[in-house]
């Protein structure tokens, strides 16, 4: 299977920065894993809470994308590996770059976008 996402992504606007996945959405990563969005899941994309207040920290494109849809959901426990939940906080920040190159994202945006979420992350994370 090729790696990447299998469709774009159908969202619904819920307001307040949120919104929610109307059909699933899956993603093969480059070393053949399948990871899967389900539909109804929440998302407000790559953002981050720092320091009491709202920052976001990443790139613009990197933010609002299909990686950044994924990383959420990871991070949210709502996304699936080969049908188990993924417990990785690492993982999921590989994951959220691999899926920002195999969008074709430049170079410069994905490597800030992975440094911001290893630096930033751990507050969004759900054990």
């Amino acid at each position: 299977m090729t790696p990447g996402f299998n469709s774009q992504a159908l969202l619904e606007t819920l307001g307040g920065g949120n919104f929610i996945l109307r059909r699933a959405l899956s993603y093969t990563t480059m070393e053949g894993l399948y990871v899967e969005i389900p539909a109804d899941t929440v998302t407000d994309f790559a953002s981050s809470y720092v320091c009491g207040g709202y920052i976001n920290f990443l790139p613009r494109p990197a933010q609002f994308s299909r990686a950044g849809l994924l990383h959420d959901a990871i991070y949210r426990n709502t996304a699936r590996l080969d049908h188990s939940l993924i417990r990785s906080r690492l993982l999921a920040d590989q994951l959220f770059r691999e899926a920002l190159e195999l969008d074709n994202l430049p170079s410069d945006v994905c490597r800030r976008a992975y440094r911001g979420v290893r630096l930033f992350g751990r507050w969004a994370y759900k054990q």
